[in-house]
């Protein structure tokens, strides 16, 4: 939050010479409407100028210009931008033609979030992110400053931690087996990176994308008939294998650089995260603004007994991420431990309701029932050899609906309501009642005469609100947990 009360200014500080380029490239962000007048102008030349003109010269010449102009523009923001952190006051000014003024208090930051990328470390320096409650962005960015400098003004806001800026390489650091340390191991990575939870996420898009832009290439070329010939229709067979083979690629590469050398560590109040290789980010998040803890055992984790542990966070980051990653990688059953270490106020239910035995047919047989009733009629257009994909498809609802149907379940302990859900992944969802921000029943005709129900739940996060619901549960046990949450809710107001 911003605030107008004045402060006594020693001297204002400047950012380094090179986040001159950081202001340009954001000026260049702020102009880009405008280019296009450039190829406008280069076409139009003769008319405008009622002459001949060159137009190579020409557009040697208008780029130069944009050029210079936006570096100069870059220059005067860099010298126009100073802040200053002093006494719990976070001050800055910038602006070219109107001069911005704000105050910020250290009670109204969340974070200070520092980020490296990899110019940044060419030059030993990194980028501060300032998040207040309930920002869309960044209230203030340092684009450019040292890790010293960085750590100073952690102290003056009252966010000092010993993690701060340390960017050690992975392989340089011992593993730490204090209580409020925890670093993703080297294997722990590999695992992580390996089984990409981000697999089938990049397999859609990817599929997407080639088949619409890949499609006319291929036949406008002779791949397409070599491949007609050679293959006849075992062609989409090998086209599916080396989508799901460069999706792997890309969904472990993302892993991998992005999570490289994952750190979590406890500072009273707070929790500070340090991952990435690239980019190196240091994200702080106060305990408080947890809304829930999400714990997701992903289709290539689950067989393997590996647990991602994850918090819905509320204006956290000014991101669109409804969830921030606590750890990549547990094994099953070293949740409960790392909950009462790092997250105490959270704890994993022992025991679970499930969802009664006359919902069978709602997780199974009416889900398989459908998708042979629309796909049986395009078994008789597809070739003969074909119609085991739509067998194939009809065996994969059926498994999904049947581990839906096992998994799907909640639990009361005191004060907090946990809902597990899913298919072939697995998620456990832990909610504090008074974090609910708001609930909803709801009922099909066919629930209504059965006694079911439906039970949807939403919480602040960082992009509008998470939402998780426990499906075809028995009428009696929803309208007990919607009776929890409004008697918990009241009891908070009064």
């Amino acid at each position: 939050m911003k605030t107008s009360e004045p402060v006594e200014i020693s001297s204002l500080n400047r950012l380094h010479p090179v986040s001159i380029l950081y202001f340009a490239v954001k000026t260049l962000k702020e102009l880009y409407a405008f280019l296009p007048l450039i190829p406008l102008i280069v076409i139009f030349s003769n008319e405008l100028f009622g002459r001949p003109v060159n137009r190579l010269w020409l557009s040697v010449f208008l780029v130069t210009v944009a050029v210079l102009l936006i570096a100069i523009l870059g220059w005067l923001r860099w010298w126009r931008f100073g802040y200053f952190a002093e006494k719990q006051v976070f001050y800055i000014e910038h602006g070219l033609l109107v001069k911005q003024k704000i105050w910020i208090h250290s009670n109204r930051i969340q974070s200070l979030d520092t980020i490296q990328s990899i110019y940044d470390r060419w030059f030993g320096l990194l980028r501060l992110n300032v998040e207040t409650a309930g920002g869309k962005k960044p209230e203030a960015v340092l684009s450019s400053i040292t890790s010293t400098e960085a750590a100073r003004i952690r102290k003056e806001l009252g966010f000092s931690t010993e993690s701060t800026t340390d960017h050690r390489s992975i392989h340089d650091q011992a593993k730490e087996s204090e209580a409020g340390v925890r670093i993703l191991s080297v294997s722990g990575l590999l695992i992580h990176s390996l089984l990409p939870d981000k697999f089938m996420y990049v397999f859609v898009i990817f599929s997407v994308g080639a088949f619409k832009f890949g499609h006319e290439w291929l036949k406008a070329s002779s791949i397409w008939g070599y491949l007609q010939d050679q293959l006849g229709s075992a062609w989409i067979v090998l086209l599916i294998l080396i989508l799901f083979t460069l999706s792997w690629i890309i969904a472990v590469t993302i892993n991998l650089l992005g999570d490289y050398g994952f750190k979590l560590e406890s500072d009273g109040d707070k929790l500070v995260i340090e991952r990435g290789l690239l980019e190196r980010k240091h994200i702080t998040l106060p305990l408080d603004r947890i809304q829930a803890i999400h714990l997701v055992e992903h289709t290539l984790h689950k067989p393997l007994g590996y647990v991602s542990i994850r918090a819905v966070t509320a204006g956290i980051m000014g991101k669109d991420e409804k969830t921030i990653t606590l750890f990549p990688v547990v094994r099953r059953g070293e949740e409960i431990d790392f909950l009462k270490r790092f997250v105490p106020a959270f704890s994993v239910p022992q025991e679970w309701s499930g969802v009664e035995p006359k919902t069978k047919r709602n997780f199974i047989v009416f889900p398989t029932l459908l998708l042979l009733i629309t796909t049986i009629p395009a078994m008789i257009w597809l070739p003969w050899h074909l119609g085991w994909i739509v067998m194939f498809l009809s065996f994969i609802v059926f498994a999904y609906g049947s581990m839906e149907y096992k998994q799907m379940g909640w639990s009361i302990v005191d004060g907090y309501i946990a809902i597990r859900y899913g298919g072939f992944s697995r998620h456990r969802v832990i909610i504090p009642k008074r974090r609910v921000q708001w609930h909803q029943m709801s009922q099909t005709p066919f629930q209504e005469y059965r006694q079911l129900a439906n039970l949807r739940i939403a919480l602040a996060s960082g992009k509008g609100a998470a939402k998780f619901t426990l499906r075809y549960a028995s009428l009696q046990h929803v309208r007990q947990l919607v009776d929890s949450i409004t008697n918990c809710r009241t009891s908070n107001m009064r």
